[in-house]
């Protein structure tokens, strides 16, 4: 099928996840406009329709959206430049409430964040350091390597940045 957004299609965007039974696509381009502050999800169980009134924004000081996350059935975590928030679902007419947990950097790209299980995600920040967050803290977790990645991250190039997690031996690559 096709997504019925405007003119039909999905949402341009630099990342997407799911959760609530909804797509939610992030830092999105509708109709020729970017909303690099957003976020935008589909109707309820209807992945094919993305109304233009779902488009969230989440404000433009801790920078734009880099990557969205599932962290459970019903919360995802919405990573921009300078900031972590949890974004959960809820009843009523906005059907998320969206939460400022930490001003850490963001991640370099969407590529750089690697879930591990349900609900812990790591990533490499734009600072090269490295982070653990549960949705509820995020903490730096490099800082014993940190000089080192500093020195070989070209500030240029961070948008390639990419992770993996290697289950058989419990170990994330970047």
């Amino acid at each position: 099928g096709t997504d019925t957004y405007l003119a039909g299609g999905a949402p341009i965007a630099n990342d997407i996840t799911a959760a609530a039974n909804r797509v939610i696509y992030g830092n999105v381009s509708l109709a020729g406009v970017a909303y690099a502050y957003a976020f935008i999800y589909s109707a309820f169980n209807n992945h094919q329709s993305t109304p233009a009134e779902n488009l969230t924004q989440v404000g433009e000081a801790q920078g734009t959206v880099i990557a969205v996350r599932n962290l459970g059935v019903s919360a995802f975590a919405l990573y921009t430049e300078r900031g972590q928030f949890v974004v959960t679902a809820q009843g009523g007419s906005a059907p998320f409430r969206v939460d400022f947990r930490s001003a850490q950097p963001g991640p370099c790209s969407p590529a750089a964040v690697v879930a591990v299980g349900e609900g812990f995600h790591y990533y490499m920040g734009t600072d090269a350091n490295f982070y653990q967050f549960d949705g509820t803290i995020c903490r730096p977790i490099g800082t014993r390597i940190y000089a080192k990645t500093q020195a070989s991250l070209n500030p240029n190039l961070r948008y390639r940045t990419h992770g993996t997690y290697d289950r058989s031996n419990r170990e994330i690559h970047w």
